[in-house]
């Protein structure tokens, strides 16, 4: 298995390029065909990946949230290929792209641990992709947990507000509520502060 990608690796010079952006809500971070400058990794916030068809419709490609890296594909593109929209005021690194390609260029154990972090997005896409096409909602949010709840334990740490959760499966915040309500009264999971534990 890949080893995952972590900002702490980066060579220092490369960290002292880094920059931090605040970015309020419905702001745009980037437009479809804008010139690709920075990579961006979320440290707050909710940010939906879209684009607009030439009818004007919306097609949402995924949401992201803090620990998540933003148009990694910038590695083999010159531009954005989708838009950027802030859904929840946001706190985002900007990384030079130029200069994060020479730094994976420069380290082998970098680069595989890049395309550790690809192929685990690509991954957790397909697979958050099956859990929202779940109607019940209840249901949706079981496999939600089965899926996160770390290999060898059956607790899982709320890191993140529910409200982040529940746009990530697509669901309202109150729909959420309910639904983890029903499986505990159903005797799925136990809730104790800022943790959830799987029964079944």
């Amino acid at each position: 298995m890949l080893p995952r990608f972590n900002l702490d690796d980066l060579p220092a010079d490369l960290k002292s390029q880094i920059t931090r952006r605040s970015l309020t809500g419905k702001e745009c971070l980037f437009l479809d065909g804008d010139p690709a400058n920075y990579i961006y990794y979320v440290e707050s916030g909710v940010i939906r990946l879209l684009h607009y068809t030439e009818l004007g419709q919306t097609v949402n490609h995924y949401t992201l949230m803090s620990g998540n890296f933003l148009a990694e594909v910038l590695i083999v593109s010159d531009k954005y290929l989708c838009t950027a929209v802030v859904e929840e005021p946001a706190e985002v690194l900007a990384i030079p792209k130029q200069a994060f390609i020479n730094a994976l260029s420069q380290d082998p154990s970098l680069m595989m641990a890049f395309l550790g972090e690809v192929a685990y997005r690509l991954h957790m896409t397909k697979v958050m992709m099956q859990i929202r096409s779940i109607r019940s909602a209840s249901e949706r949010v079981l496999n939600y947990l089965r899926v996160t709840v770390p290999a060898g334990t059956n607790v899982i740490v709320l890191d993140r507000p529910l409200k982040e959760i529940a746009y990530n499966l697509d669901l309202t915040p109150e729909s959420l509520s309910r639904a983890l309500a029903q499986l505990q009264e159903e005797r799925y999971i136990s809730r104790e502060r800022g943790r959830i534990i799987l029964h079944r």
